[in-house]
């Protein structure tokens, strides 16, 4: 055996045969090949009301991308149609056409092939490409449900799954199943990736730790402590008939809206709001784009873990903030 040092973390990893493992990140891969030269940047330029591409410096990738899915490109700001970049075509893509942003991920990881087993390449290929989408998973599990459903396909599992790397994806998909109720799934992509986690590194515990909540949570409670179950918890459990409110909010910055409940508070369309934002619910400031109202089977998000809007907020000079109902 011999070491060298782990591409992702500088630490010495065991190297056998053409395989390499660091046991500090749980990294590992191939030393057969080197990662594969992606080229990103794509200059386009746009002419005449059909929008067609008049001039353009890409790379094999993304001309493919051009040409096989060409209604992508049509909605892009003005201002990113010169100076385009793949993950930025996936991830601008990724919230209002999910379906199509992961149809153009799967044959980049097609093209990309057995380079899949070089950390570097899949790093950059499972992570970076989709970046803000897995930050976006943890914060909101349900917008991985597109992911979720695509992941049934053996080959697209593989890749995600069975790559030189570990790390943010798989811990964003594994909470997405837990948070979603997809046990089953859960326990079926863990088996895949638990072979290859180094025991006490730090994405090995957030694996272990959300494999067993999601275990805890499905198993059935002792007898015990089963409440007796009479008409009026069965009505309740059903739907108690409750109204409540909800609104989705824009944030800043952002090209999702996200589901909120109003409280007492008049929200309406257009108005500006603050809202807790992320697991660790900072204020946000964000633009309400739609109202309505829905009982508990209807809810796009179970009223108890939906979170609430702060305080109606409004543009500078036109007065304070409500923070109450009328």
């Amino acid at each position: 055996m011999s070491t060298f040092r782990c591409p992702n973390c500088g630490s010495p990893a065991t190297v056998t045969g053409i395989q390499w493992q660091c046991g500090w990140c749980g990294n590992f891969g191939s030393l057969k090949r080197n990662p594969a030269k992606i080229t990103l940047q794509l200059k386009v330029t746009f002419d005449g009301p059909d929008q067609e591409v008049s001039s353009r410096e890409d790379s094999a990738e993304m001309d493919r991308l051009v040409k096989e899915f060409p209604e992508a490109f049509c909605d892009w700001p003005e201002e990113k149609r010169t100076d385009a970049y793949i993950e930025d075509l996936l991830q601008d893509t990724y919230p209002n056409q999910p379906e199509l942003a992961i149809r153009m991920w799967k044959m980049i990881l097609d093209d990309a092939g057995e380079e899949l087993q070089a950390s570097g390449t899949a790093e950059f290929l499972l992570d970076e490409y989709m970046e803000s989408v897995w930050k976006e998973g943890l914060d909101f599990p349900e917008s991985l449900e597109p992911i979720l459903d695509e992941l049934y396909d053996p080959r697209f599992e593989q890749q995600v799954f069975q790559s030189a790397y570990i790390g943010e994806p798989h811990e964003a998909i594994l909470f997405a199943c837990k948070e979603l109720h997809r046990d089953a799934q859960a326990e079926e992509l863990f088996a895949l990736i638990e072979p290859y986690l180094q025991r006490g590194t730090a994405y090995d515990k957030k694996f272990r730790k959300i494999m067993e909540e999601l275990r805890k949570a499905s198993a059935p409670p002792e007898k015990d402590n089963v409440p007796p179950k009479t008409a009026e918890t069965e009505k309740v459990l059903a739907d108690d008939g409750t109204v409540y409110r909800y609104c989705t909010v824009r944030i800043e910055g952002s090209t999702r809206a996200y589901s909120y409940l109003t409280g007492q508070l008049p929200v309406k369309v257009d108005d500006w709001v603050e809202v807790p934002f992320g697991t660790k619910n900072v204020p946000c400031r964000g633009q309400v784009t739609s109202v309505f109202d829905c009982t508990r089977l209807t809810a796009p998000w179970p009223p108890e873990k939906t979170k609430a809007v702060l305080r109606v907020d409004v543009p500078d000079g036109a007065g304070p903030p409500s923070t109450t109902g009328s």
